[in-house]
């Protein structure tokens, strides 16, 4: 896997947990193991407040400094994640990759009901053609 290229958060969420063990059972793989496990994929630290939060129904992450990367762990993260369903990430500069990334997500997670985003870019800020409506 290389981190330039964005692949399905699905698929990494399957690699990744392949990686955490491979004698532990696909369904005793903890959601902050997971997390954890994707932040070391795509280089980025943890954040501290998602893993205390994950079995809330509301995630606030506005302001987090997330950016591409660290959007991309979260969407691994949120692949099977069935308690969020409310997910906020203003002021991320999650920008069209990571963008991609949460839909992509989208399209596995139908527990997330709401979703707050702002998107900064420094070009006019278009998801890449790959990436179609998800509805």
């Amino acid at each position: 896997m290389t981190s330039g290229t964005p692949l399905n958060p699905a698929v990494e969420r399957l690699q990744v947990v392949e990686s955490i063990d491979a004698e532990k059972s696909f369904a005793a793989i903890t959601g902050a193991e997971l997390y954890i496990e994707a932040c070391k994929l795509v280089g980025v630290v943890p954040v501290s407040y998602f893993l205390r939060n994950m079995d809330e129904p509301v995630m606030n992450l506005n302001h987090h400094g997330l950016g591409p990367k660290g959007t991309k762990a979260i969407a691994i993260a949120l692949v099977s994640n069935t308690t969020i369903t409310h997910l906020e990430l203003e002021d991320n500069w999650i920008l069209a990759e990571g963008t991609t990334y949460l839909v992509q997500m989208l399209r596995e997670n139908c527990y997330i009901q709401e979703m707050v985003s702002n998107l900064y870019c420094s070009q006019p800020c278009r998801p890449p053609q790959s990436v179609e409506p998800v509805c």
